[in-house]
């Protein structure tokens, strides 16, 4: 998986073009996740600590949430997937290049790219959505990848959030060419072991009418990739995605 965290109690966000760091800042009490007092203006990092609300949040204790930096954030990854395709697959007509841009830009690849991220453990919801599971609900976890992609944006710019784009959706370009993860790994099982994947459920929650699925893929016995979705079918495409990418195999 692309992109890693390091956190201490106390602590600020940091940027790179795939990882979201926290570093130690204990004498600067900046970020308070146990308060919800809000920072001064002068903060340079208040903007990653918006990108993080929840509007439950915001709903609840008052202040900012992250919806703006998710709407500037949407349109700085549209543009970014537009250009990097154009840029990879140059001879490629409009219409390819625009359904090759909705698989990679939809809530199950961005949620999977906070998930790669750890973002979800910083996410600030309000009580009631936090009850509900919505820490990992793939949602809000898509619109969580988006605010801190805006909120990179308009702290550093284009050229530092091209970085970030570059770093999640370039590796996933082969999965949206042609095959679909779920081909590309059942056809390399096949060939390494002469073994098809397996893919095996291993949580269920929710209520009755809004399930939610975690299923594991393994190839040979072997683990190799997890995946969620509302029904077993889309878990088993997301463990896929996962798989393809783990080991390496988009071609």
């Amino acid at each position: 998986m692309i992109g890693s965290f390091s956190r201490s109690c106390t602590s600020d966000y940091t940027w790179s073009s795939s990882r979201f760091v926290f570093r130690d800042r204990s004498d600067s009490g900046w970020l308070d996740y146990e308060g919800y007092g809000e920072s001064s203006l002068s903060d340079p990092f208040e903007v990653y600590r918006v990108a993080c609300t929840h509007p439950s949040f915001s709903r609840e204790f008052g202040g900012k949430n992250n919806e703006v930096l998710e709407f500037i954030g949407d349109s700085v990854l549209q543009l970014l997937v537009t250009e990097l395709l154009v840029l990879h697959f140059p001879n490629d007509s409009e219409g390819k290049l625009s359904q090759m841009r909705h698989k990679l830009v939809n809530n199950p690849v961005l949620a999977e790219c906070s998930r790669a991220l750890r973002l979800g453990m910083f996410l600030r919801l309000g009580r009631g959505e936090e009850r509900n599971g919505g820490r990992e609900r793939e949602k809000i976890l898509a619109n969580l990848f988006e605010a801190c992609l805006g909120a990179v944006y308009t702290q550093h710019g284009l050229f530092l959030a091209r970085e970030v784009v570059v770093a999640h959706f370039v590796p996933r370009f082969r999965t949206v060419q042609s095959k679909k993860p779920k081909q590309i790994l059942h056809e390399w099982s096949q060939k390494q072991y002469r073994r098809v994947p397996e893919y095996l459920e291993i949580a269920r929650s929710g209520p009755p009418h809004n399930l939610w699925f975690t299923v594991a893929v393994l190839v040979n016995e072997e683990e190799v990739g997890r995946g969620e979705g509302k029904n077993f079918k889309k878990a088993t495409q997301n463990a896929a995605k996962e798989a393809v990418l783990v080991l390496n195999i988009l071609s």
